[in-house]
């Protein structure tokens, strides 16, 4: 995988997670997300659930972008994961989901920048191709390649010809 920063590559990428449940999945998502940020799983977990709580993350087409402020932690966290078996998010096409790009952002944070960071993970997950990488990448490498072609496919469209 590129070396470079790519503003919606995700730090952590995960396939196949045995979740068979909404709950399932976000508590394996806030254990691993709170190793990288270094707060408790538990608070990860509670913000992600009272986030679904208030209306489901989840797009249609298989994926959902669980996301929530966490008091404590100094950057943005975003994780992918692809469970093993779909699972039902209350997808609005009635759809279960197995692509999970969770994001995670200062209490503090701008919400501006959290906001536009949304909409470039659902633009990035509105493209079948990326989704359809995601769904077969046979690695975290490969899967985190999806984002990065996409955007370098986003450069190479904005280069005056």
């Amino acid at each position: 995988m590129a070396t470079r920063s790519i503003s919606t590559c995700p730090h952590i990428a995960a396939l196949d997670v045995d979740a068979y449940r909404a709950e399932e999945l976000l508590r394996d998502a806030a254990r691993r997300a709170a190793a990288f940020c270094d707060s408790d799983p538990e608070v990860i977990y509670r913000a992600l659930s009272r986030r679904e709580q208030a209306a489901s993350t989840a797009l249609g087409g298989g994926v959902a972008i669980p996301h929530a402020r966490i008091d404590g932690i100094g950057h943005r966290v975003a994780l992918l994961l692809r469970t093993r078996s779909a699972i039902d998010f209350r997808a609005p096409d009635h759809k279960p989901v197995s692509l999970f790009y969770v994001i995670l952002v200062p209490q503090d944070g701008d919400p501006q920048d959290h906001l536009d960071f949304l909409a470039r993970v659902s633009a990035v997950l509105g493209d079948a191709g990326v989704r359809r990488r995601l769904a077969t990448a046979g690695s975290p490498d490969s899967a985190k390649l999806a984002f990065v072609t996409w955007e370098d496919s986003l450069a190479a469209d904005a280069v005056p010809r």
